[in-house]
């Protein structure tokens, strides 16, 4: 946990704004007038072919405010994070016990922006340093819009660190959306021009810019996998505070997500069969490194590091351990 809250101390250096884009600003004025300035989203996931996975995700678009709960291959199997409007990141389980109040080590919104893509165009209205990163912003005939950010490591929020070898992980990656008409996020691509395109599949009965995703995907062992699907959701037009304070969401989350019955994640979902969580978690962090352009769901920054570092202490340890042997002898 020492570790962990020294990485918190000092924030990565915000780069150089770019030259001005003029089209920036209009994209801008576009987003601030289809965006609803305030409400709650709140949508229910889950996995085909796994009856008990369930991930209920909440936000509120007025006060940034979210709180997530899903079956996890974990002790207890389902847990809630989330942050509140009042600034309280805060975590729980949802077999037993109370909320967990986090200081410096904090949950932001990128955990849940893959099912909530709107979640990035909020943060580029508000965001300064944001729209600082952005290089390219173009306008097609149709009404799509195409803008392009540099981002260490792709991150939208990189974490505040201050050792030099994680920040020289962090290197600038191209990430594109294309926007259109509706103010949906309909495409992005990471890397350079030449990289793919990835569309992004909503409900067919809306053209809401707050609506989720109608399912989401990742990659095991080389295979497409729906990681989750949506079930529903509900738009409501009021924001409201109360409901993601810790007790409020843990238990609405309770009423939503039930804990898995075993802790086995090979038996409870079954895109993660014959997978070990921590090689993949390993494997994930290795294909971000090598190359932004493979199709993945994005990792926490906590995995990347780890992943990256892991084989390295480990070997340290080894080599201590071999030396005290050898003093031994």
């Amino acid at each position: 946990m020492v570790a962990l809250a020294a990485l918190a101390c000092i924030s990565l250096p915000v780069p150089a704004a770019p030259a001005a884009l003029p089209k920036l600003q209009e994209l801008l004025a576009f987003l601030r007038q289809r965006l609803p300035s305030s409400g709650v989203v709140e949508a229910l996931f889950d996995q085909p072919g796994a009856a008990s996975v369930r991930e209920l995700i909440v936000f509120d678009v007025g006060f940034g405010s979210f709180y997530s709960a899903g079956t996890t291959p974990t002790v207890g199997g389902a847990e809630v994070f989330g942050l509140s409007a009042t600034g309280r990141s805060f975590n729980a389980r949802l077999a037993s016990g109370a909320p967990e109040i986090l200081g410096e080590e904090r949950h932001d919104d990128s955990a849940i922006e893959g099912l909530l893509p709107f979640i990035i165009l909020y943060d580029l209205v508000r965001r300064k340093d944001l729209q600082d990163q952005a290089t390219s912003v173009e306008r097609a005939d149709d009404g799509t819009w195409t803008i392009v950010l540099s981002l260490p490591q792709r991150l939208r929020r990189p974490p505040a660190v201050r050792d030099p070898a994680v920040l020289s992980l962090l290197k600038p990656v191209d990430v594109a959306y294309r926007i259109n008409s509706s103010a949906r996020i309909i495409a992005l691509r990471y890397g350079p021009p030449t990289s793919p395109w990835r569309e992004v599949e909503y409900p067919a009965d809306t053209a809401s810019p707050v609506a989720p995703v109608a399912r989401s995907t990742v990659i095991v062992d080389g295979r497409e996998q729906v990681y989750r699907r949506l079930v529903k959701w509900t738009f409501t037009p009021t924001s409201d505070p109360a409901p993601f304070e810790p007790d409020a969401a843990l238990a609405r989350a309770r009423t939503e997500v039930q804990p898995l019955p075993d802790a086995d994640p090979a038996k409870n979902n079954p895109a993660w069969d014959g997978v070990k969580i921590d090689q993949w978690t390993k494997d994930r962090a290795a294909a971000l490194a090598a190359s932004p352009t493979v199709p993945r769901k994005p990792l926490p920054w906590l995995n990347i590091i780890l992943g990256t570092f892991g084989v390295a202490v480990l070997a340290t340890a080894a080599f201590l351990w071999l030396r005290r042997r050898g003093a031994a002898a």
